[in-house]
């Protein structure tokens, strides 16, 4: 997943009641030229035909080369619907006690954020008295006394969407890898490439490329990497045995290389090419190869093994994004909030409508790829390229064998409400 930080992100809420929640739309008001209605103008007919005449290249000019760049699209309305805690789905369930201890240790995160942004702003909370009165409210004797004090839970649905939302999971990968190439280990894990840059577009967004002869260019496409296209920019972090286990590597966005003498070493995001995110079980879905309720980390990993090289490397370029790695000496992993993610507590999220470091609701219906479900207090402590929308999250599973098979199951829909200070 990327790792980065984010202040609270502007965005258009609605809570539900208001005119604009309940489909109502602003006034639309047309701006154009006021036309001279007391000035005469005398002007010869050939003046006017060759001004005609000029109108109408320059129209055509507009058109073609003139135009003035579209203005970035507008980020899809939030509607927030307040509901009590006894209507939240397994809230009396909850382990009250971890769940406020959880969010006590937020807190100085919750309270570096400037009060600017989405929840705040709009719910005319600040930094300095919601979020500090609701830190302060958790130290009450009953831990879910404690929580239904400090905060009220709001039901949150995307207001041009408002089916339900997805949910999926990851994980902390580990695989075989060396520091030196050889006949056994030859796929690389790159670092940062020394071109690659990283703004912010007229929306706020990230974007990566590079600067070629001052002009702004997109990075190259995991095929273009594959292939060379690197050259000596970026330096090979250690070598793989199993492209496969790169590319998942590049998916779950930080993991181990365990090397031959059992050392284990931890690699983080550092960057990504910039190319849009394609899940490749949708490419195998399309293809007819899987069915949609076949489709899981094991099953992809299964028939990317059973085919020639060709023809798996054919469907890993269809996703064209390609995440670049730096070495981290800590063990434990961090996500984008800069704190250490915690299995089954800490949620990806879209960074362009939610801040890091945010308590939420989550409830997630079980199935038998999902036993029990998930209903209980998260965390906002991360974010990924595949994580995409309002109602959109991917649990962080944890370690190991059962965290790869739960995480690599989940694609669910669910229910997300956040968890928003009393004034």
């Amino acid at each position: 997943m990327a790792r980065r930080g984010a202040p609270w992100p502007s965005r258009n809420i609605y809570f539900a009641g208001s005119p604009r929640a309940s489909g109502a739309r602003d006034d639309d008001r047309g701006y154009g030229i006021r036309k001279c209605s007391t000035c005469v103008h005398r002007v010869a007919p050939w003046v006017r035909a060759l001004t005609k005449i000029i109108s109408t290249v320059c129209f055509c000019l507009l058109l073609t080369s003139c135009t003035t760049p579209p203005s970035p699209p507008q980020p899809a309305p939030i509607t927030l619907t307040p509901i009590a805690f006894s209507d939240l789905p397994g809230w009396d369930a909850e382990n009250h006690a971890e769940a406020r201890d959880l969010i006590l240790t937020s807190c100085r995160t919750l309270l570096d954020k400037k009060p600017s942004g989405l929840v705040a702003k709009t719910a005319g909370l600040s930094r300095t008295d919601a979020f500090t009165k609701a830190c302060r409210r958790l130290h009450e004797p009953d831990a879910k006394t404690a929580l239904e004090i400090a905060f009220t839970p709001y039901r949150v649905q995307d207001a041009a969407a408002p089916s339900p939302g997805l949910f999926t999971g990851y994980y902390l990968p580990s695989f075989p890898a060396s520091l030196k190439k050889d006949a056994i280990y030859k796929i690389p894990v790159y670092g940062r490439p020394k071109d690659l840059s990283e703004r912010q577009d007229e929306a706020g967004s990230s974007r990566w490329g590079r600067w070629i002869g001052g002009k702004w260019q997109d990075y190259p496409s995991r095929a273009a990497i594959d292939a060379g296209a690197l050259g000596d920019r970026a330096e090979a972090l250690v070598w793989a045995k199993d492209p496969v286990d790169v590319f998942f590597l590049q998916v779950q966005g930080s993991g181990f290389a365990v090397l031959p003498d059992g050392r284990r070493l931890h690699l983080r995001f550092a960057g990504r090419n910039g190319h849009p995110y394609t899940a490749i079980g949708k490419v195998l879905i399309d293809k007819g190869v899987l069915k949609p309720d076949q489709v899981s980390m094991a099953s992809i990993r299964a028939w990317l093994a059973s085919v020639p090289p060709r023809q798996r490397d054919a469907v890993l370029h269809q996703n064209a994004s390609y995440i670049f790695f730096q070495k981290d000496r800590l063990k434990a992993p961090k996500g984008a909030a800069g704190v250490t993610l915690i299995p089954q507590r800490s949620l990806a999220i879209d960074p362009k409508f939610w801040a890091y470091g945010m308590p939420v609701w989550v409830d997630i219906p079980g199935d038998a790829k999902l036993p029990g479900g998930i209903e209980r207090v998260m965390l906002t402590h991360d974010t990924g390229a595949a994580i995409r929308g309002v109602v959109r999250g991917d649990v962080f599973w944890g370690e190991g064998a059962l965290a790869e098979a739960r995480a690599g199951a989940m694609r669910h829909e669910g229910a997300l409400y956040i968890l928003v200070p009393r004034q």
